[in-house]
C-alpha cells in the first residue's frame, strides 16, 4: 500500500525581474506616451502643411527619429530612462503642438 504525504510548500512570491522600480515605471510609461505624442504631432504638422506627401514624409521622418532614439538609448523603451531625454521629449512634444495649434 502506498502513502500519500502532502508537502508544505513555501510559498516564495515571483518579483517581476523588469521592472527597476516605480519611477522607472513611470518614466519609461511617459516616455511611450511622449514618443506616440510627438509622432503623432509630427504627422500631423505634414499634414497641414503639405499634405499627403506630408503625411508620407513625416512617417519618413518619424522612422529615422525612433531608429535614432533607439541607438541612443539601445532600446525602444530603456528601463531607466536619463531624465533628460525625458525632458528633451516633453519640450520637443510641446513645441509641436504648440506650432500644429499656431497652424490650425
Amino acid at each position: 500500500m502506498t502513502r500519500v504525504t502532502s508537502q508544505q510548500s513555501q510559498y516564495q512570491p515571483v518579483y517581476n525581474r523588469v521592472s527597476a522600480g516605480g519611477a522607472s515605471d513611470a518614466k519609461a510609461f511617459a516616455t511611450a506616451v511622449l514618443l506616440t505624442f510627438t509622432s503623432g504631432m509630427l504627422a500631423l504638422i505634414g499634414y497641414v502643411m503639405v499634405g499627403v506627401f506630408g503625411v508620407i514624409l513625416a512617417i519618413m521622418g518619424i522612422a529615422f527619429g525612433l531608429m535614432w532614439w533607439k541607438e541612443q538609448h539601445k532600446s525602444m523603451l530603456p528601463r531607466d530612462v536619463p531624465g533628460k531625454s525625458l525632458a528633451g521629449l516633453a519640450v520637443a512634444g510641446a513645441v509641436l503642438f504648440g506650432l500644429a495649434a499656431l497652424m490650425a
